[in-house]
């Protein structure tokens, strides 16, 4: 399944949608089917989750001796997690906080006696697609090549192609285009943000773009900031 929380009910159980129940964003994940966490749990193996989870449960993941995740999609600043069931709140740009959160597990949290299975899973680059603090000017200087399809009109495409709502031209809010800061900023994380988009903001709204012009810079906005996005992915896989 291509779709976030039903592609993780896939992994977890081996299932189709339909047999495991979680057939769409929205759905609530049975926790008590058969998962292959809880398999490798009776076979000697110490589990553990860290990171986003988006299965619509607001409890400790079963199957899993250690948990941290993130609650429903989780924001890309600042997130409150689950650890084994209970709230938690960190200060600080989430793909580095699940990495170290993984990090620790790896080398002070699990039984080294024992085989272990660690589901390390990042909230990025789903939208919104905000990137980490040093890297909000990444790019800034380059012009990403645009894909043959960015103005195609969907002639001879299906259906489910033709009425999707993910468009570059028209579904993009002013938060997936960076032209509103995140609400959930410390006042140091807002100051640097907004010494990074402001000035480039500006510019946008002073040249006063329409029709393919304006499409253009939504499509630069919006790969750019998927691009830091990824970029902090890497260097925290090391």
């Amino acid at each position: 399944n291509s779709i976030c929380g039903p592609m993780r009910a896939v992994i977890q159980t081996g299932k189709y949608s339909h047999l495991n129940g979680f057939t769409r964003n929205g759905n609530k994940f049975d926790g008590t089917q058969q998962t292959f966490p809880k398999l490798l749990q009776k076979a000697g193996y110490q589990t553990a989750v860290i990171g986003k989870w988006h299965l619509g449960t607001h409890m400790a993941p079963q199957g899993y001796d250690y948990s941290e995740v993130l609650i429903g999609q989780g924001p890309y600043y600042n997130p409150p997690m689950l650890k084994n069931g209970q709230r938690t709140q960190h200060t600080g740009y989430t793909t580095h906080i699940v990495t170290d959160l993984a990090l620790s597990w790896l080398k002070e949290g699990r039984d080294s006696d024992q085989p272990f299975m660690l589901m390390f899973q990042h909230k990025a680059p789903h939208r919104n697609w905000q990137p980490a603090p040093e890297y909000l000017n990444r790019y800034d200087d380059q012009t990403i090549p645009e894909p043959a399809t960015l103005f195609d009109d969907y002639e001879g495409r299906g259906t489910a192609a033709k009425i999707q709502d993910m468009s570059i031209a028209k579904t993009m809010n002013e938060s997936d285009l960076k032209l509103v800061p995140p609400r959930n900023l410390t006042p140091e994380q807002l100051k640097t943000w907004n010494a990074a988009y402001e000035p480039k903001n500006k510019a946008f709204r002073e040249a006063n773009l329409q029709g393919d012009a304006l499409v253009r810079w939504k499509y630069q906005r919006y790969i750019k900031d998927y691009l830091r996005c990824i970029d902090a992915v890497d260097d925290d896989l090391g």
